[in-house]
């Protein structure tokens, strides 16, 4: 049934937007969580509509120009108020699910089946990571104005509407500075053709994608220094190794469109190195032999090809065939989910004369999509902040070293420093590879706020060699007075490794404790190595007032304060010296407050 009145649609297209906002009603309450803190709370970019510098700077090692300015409009009208960013966000959602609808509606002709199949994508809970978390749902934009140019692609394809290729171009263009998620549509665009195209592939029509599309990558790459976010490398260097695990990772994937239950935040995939375990082996089979019987479908049912190429055409990007730091999540999966919004709308078509099947399979689908919908609602409150997130999610996997330390960053804000020790502990003794909780340990310690950690960083540095440990022993004995161990320790690292500026601060601390000259030369050469870390400044500021001299304190605060404005630690030191020190305030006296 082909459909020519526009106005047909409004009451499904306004039923898929009230719903979408409807199934995520009680995520509005949500707070900031997780990320939400490097990309809005902490990201003083946003702090205002700097559009040349949005272009022509990264943000986290990613080139999204378009949505920085979305966090930074966000941020202009609504403050850090995280409603504001949840309207944001779910708006883009239900923009999105309605986007589908018309696509779903353009390849197979059917408005029951574009219904159905945009609904299922609306309520699948394998996409609450990917709407309830905020960061997550600044991503959705890449997505919706890929997705739109695709449409108006097959529009152009189906209808040529004169403008219909222009604007795709430029949606496409749009949303590869929103996302780089959006590279993905020049092989959705020949997917097509070759599947429900009958044939007519005329690669001219290609060539403003893929030629956007190298523009693209050359002002990110020139931006970035590097195309991957990982590493720098442009491939990955274990291709094969890469392909095994994330075989198994698709696997997981297709289990979780199917079974979406439990859900949880970070997998922490490893890449298999050799000799590979069976089971992936086995998972890359599967994979093979799908595609292949997909691609056999090309001819008398195009319509398999391409939903089953959609999905690994979709999800490519995160693949980690350019590495991108991680190997499974479930917000990758949100788009190439609509594998089951296509199945559904050419099933429902196919049954479109038979209704008593048509019947049958629309009782399932609202079985399933009920139960889906309950998924959703109780998800949804896991992102209400930090504690309850990973609280879940080491609820269903105890040994998440990530649900650990962040659970630990949360006690030790609050104070809880008995739960802070017992996670770091643990966390430790997961992933001792690791080095985050043997600092943190040796931290709290040298506060007062934790037993000895000395046993387990000897106990590990004797396993694996950590200098992480061996900087954690030496100052364990610095605080003791053992300063010839110490010193032995730190100088044996620095001839290992001259560059460190872990070593270089923990030498500082050394000669400080002595009393020795070359403590402040210590912190600086630390400073510098570090990337001009504030913490080694407030370090460094907080010596010189211990030894007595308050002006040489402030000025390294000030300093500071110059390069780092918005740096809470140093923002408090300076305002402590000038009240303590009045006199020492100088001509320029008085620090930047942080309040806006």
């Amino acid at each position: 049934m082909r459909v020519t009145n526009m106005k047909r649609h409004a009451a499904p297209v306004l039923a898929l937007i009230a719903i979408s906002f409807a199934l995520y009603a009680n995520a509005f309450r949500n707070e900031f969580a997780w990320d939400d803190d490097i990309f809005i709370v902490n990201a003083k970019e946003i702090r205002s509509v700097n559009l040349p510098r949005f272009f022509s700077e990264g943000s986290a090692d990613l080139y999204r120009p378009l949505r920085t300015a979305l966090y930074a409009l966000t941020y202009r009208f609504g403050g850090l108020d995280p409603l504001n960013y949840h309207i944001v966000g779910k708006t883009m959602n239900a923009l999105t699910v309605a986007i589908l609808y018309g696509l779903l509606l353009l390849l197979f002709e059917n408005r029951g089946g574009a219904f159905w199949g945009a609904l299922l994508f609306a309520v699948h809970p394998v996409h609450t990571e990917k709407v309830a978390f905020i960061t997550s749902t600044y991503d959705i934009p890449a997505d919706l104005l890929w997705l739109a140019a695709f449409a108006l692609y097959v529009l152009h394809r189906k209808r040529r509407p004169p403008f219909a290729l222009t604007v795709s171009v430029l949606l496409f263009a749009a949303g590869l500075l929103f996302g780089e998620n959006a590279a993905v549509l020049p092989l959705t665009v020949v997917l097509y053709d070759m599947t429900f195209g009958d044939g007519d592939k005329k690669p001219a029509r290609w060539i403003p994608y893929f030629a956007v599309l190298a523009v693209y990558l050359a002002v990110r790459t020139s931006v970035l220094g590097a195309v991957a976010r990982e590493g720098g490398h442009t491939l990955n260097p274990d291709m094969f190794g890469n392909f095994l695990t994330m075989s198994g990772v698709t696997f997981a994937y297709f289990k979780l469109l199917l079974w979406p239950w439990p859900l949880i935040p970070t997998y922490e995939v490893k890449q298999a190195v050799f000799p590979y375990p069976p089971h992936l082996y086995a998972a890359a089979i599967a994979v093979a032999a799908l595609l292949a019987a997909a691609w056999l479908q090309r001819r008398g049912r195009p319509w398999v090809t391409f939903t089953v190429f959609w999905f690994f055409a979709v999800i490519s990007p995160n693949l980690n065939f350019i590495p991108t730091g991680n190997l499974m999540a479930e917000r990758y999966l949100y788009l190439p989910s609509a594998i089951l919004s296509f199945s559904v709308a050419a099933a429902y078509a196919a049954l479109e004369a038979d209704r008593k099947k048509k019947a049958a399979l629309l009782a399932a689908l609202l079985a399933v999509m009920a139960v889906f919908s309950v998924l959703v609602v109780r998800r949804n409150p896991d992102w209400r902040s930090d504690t309850p997130l990973w609280s879940k999610t080491l609820m269903v996997k105890p040994d998440s070293y990530v649900a650990l330390m962040n659970l630990a960053v949360e006690a030790w804000k609050n104070g809880h420093w008995k739960t802070t020790e017992k996670l770091l502990k643990y966390a430790a003794a997961v992933k001792p590879e690791k080095t985050e909780a043997f600092e943190r340990l040796t931290e709290m310690y040298l506060e007062g706020k934790a037993g000895d950690p000395l046993p387990m960083l000897e106990k590990a540095y004797s396993k694996d060699k950590k200098d992480v440990c061996l900087l954690g022993i030496a100052q364990i004995k610095i605080s003791r007075k053992e300063y010839a161990a110490a010193g032995a320790m730190v100088d044996g690292l620095l001839k290992r490794n001259p560059s460190s500026r872990k070593a270089w601060s923990v030498y500082g601390d050394l000669l400080y404790s002595q009393k020795k000259e070359g403590w402040a030369g210590a912190y600086v050469r630390a400073y510098a190595l570090s990337g001009r870390d504030p913490a080694i400044l407030v370090r460094m500021a907080t010596a010189w007032s211990l030894a007595g001299k308050p002006a040489a304190a402030l000025r390294i605060a000030r300093i500071g304060l110059q390069e780092h404005p918005d740096n809470k630690p140093l923002l408090e030191l300076a305002a402590k010296l000038e009240a303590e020190n009045p006199g020492e305030m100088g001509d320029n006296g008085g620090t930047r407050s942080g309040n806006k």
